[in-house]
């Protein structure tokens, strides 16, 4: 039985992989330390509009509900 990445999805992982390391990692710290600047458990603005371009970015890519690939 073959567990690797079948041919089909190794261009999916590798753009996925892409995405992650240049969109989302960099906003990482970013990200986080909005914390310091409000209360750790409600999200402030900035990391509202991180998240909603994050989410837009990878729903143009087709990431943002890979089960239905």
């Amino acid at each position: 039985m073959d567990l690797g990445i079948s041919d089909r999805l190794n261009p999916i992982l590798s753009s996925l992989k892409e995405f992650i390391r240049d969109q989302v990692a960099p906003l990482d710290e970013v990200f986080l330390r909005e914390v310091e600047n409000e209360d750790r458990w409600t999200l402030t603005e900035r990391q509202s509009e991180i998240l909603r371009t994050l989410k837009e970015e990878a729903r143009s890519k087709g990431f943002w509900n890979l089960w239905q690939t």
